[in-house]
């Protein structure tokens, strides 16, 4: 721990904001360069799709994962065990790290600046990603995690303003002028950001209106073995792995296909188009499918936009969907409609 200290980054937002994307242009940008980054991400479900994204973006790239749930909640073990191993195996040039859509940043810093971790790593600036047109007041005052990851951060990141509403925009940025004065304030499209904002210094004055701590993070993670239980009714006859979990009023629930499965795009398509239906309202929807052309594409779906983009091959498909635990969809429904659109006949 007596080297140059690493640069430390959290990039945080919340569920849809695109993280991801961003995390991957940064990552281009510093292949030029000849630096060894790491990246540690955190979902909130038990996939890990944004992980198999990432990894597949960069061969060189060192991806850890720390899945289901936020790592608040997973801090007193996964995240204090895999973060100094990833620190004494990798020693990377920089590290981000990519916090769950319902993770607080609070208590990420409070642990990245303990007395140990704080003489390995130098924790830089907070960016959070935020998408204005899903901005609302019900969303501020029902998710006390979106308001601290906005009022915490050191600079915000209006994500997706080529498809915002001006409306939308000026009345996040009304709202964003209330809170503490940030080191900057942009709007963006594509998560590009600019790779010398990582390099700014980290505010710590800043203290979290919504309390993190074990008695009183309000929760339902329940504590899970390393092998995950598989609740996948047609396992035994499909193969396919499926994970469920909940905490912070949602259910996730995802689905890992074997390495050979391939998928029909239209049938996909068609399926993620159609997510809120019967007053059901899918939060976010994300998975990466290799295509009956053997190509592959991420599919992205939140604030009742879908995304779809090329992406490099992947170990196996993988999808999942996050929903408010008051209003889920037919779950087996979901898969049925999933394992239709396997081995397409075009």
């Amino acid at each position: 721990m007596t080297q140059k200290r690493i640069p430390t980054s959290i990039i945080s937002g919340f569920l849809g904001v695109g993280k991801t994307t961003a995390i991957i242009n940064l990552l281009a940008q510093q292949q030029a360069r000849g630096e060894r980054w790491a990246v540690l991400v955190n979902e909130f479900g038990e996939v890990g799709i944004d992980g198999a994204v990432l990894q597949g973006s960069d061969d060189q790239l060192t991806v850890q994962e720390i899945p289901g749930g936020c790592i608040c909640c997973t801090v007193g073990m996964h995240f204090q065990v895999a973060l100094p191993r990833l620190i004494r195996t990798v020693r990377p040039d920089r590290l981000l790290i990519e916090p769950t859509g319902v993770g607080h940043p609070s208590g990420i810093l409070n642990t990245l600046r303990n007395e140990f971790l704080s003489q390995a790593l130098q924790v830089n600036a907070t960016i959070c990603l935020a998408d204005p047109q899903q901005f609302s007041q019900d969303l501020l005052e029902n998710s006390p995690v979106y308001y601290d990851q906005l009022y915490l951060a050191d600079i915000v990141a209006l994500n997706k303003c080529d498809v915002a509403e001006a409306e939308k925009i000026a009345e996040m940025r009304e709202f964003l002028a209330t809170l503490p004065p940030k080191q900057a304030i942009v709007e963006t499209t594509q998560g590009q950001l600019d790779p010398a904002w990582l390099d700014l210094p980290l505010q710590t004055e800043r203290l979290p209106s919504y309390l993190v701590n074990q008695q009183t993070h309000d929760h339902d993670h329940e504590p899970k073995a390393p092998n995950v239980e598989v609740l996948s009714q047609l396992q035994s006859t499909s193969d396919v792995q499926r994970f469920e979990s909940k905490g912070e009023g949602r259910h996730a629930c995802g689905w890992i296909f074997p390495p050979h499965t391939q998928f029909s795009e239209a049938a996909l398509t068609a399926l993620f188009a159609r997510l809120s239906k019967d007053g059901v309202d899918i939060e976010r929807a994300k998975g990466i499918f290799q295509l009956s052309d053997g190509d592959w594409l991420l599919f992205n779906r939140a604030g009742g936009r879908l995304e779809m983009q090329a992406v490099k091959q992947s170990k196996d498909s993988r999808v999942e969907f996050i929903a408010a635990t008051g209003n889920l969809p037919d779950w087996n429904a979901l898969e049925t409609a999933l394992l239709a659109a396997q081995n397409p006949h075009e």
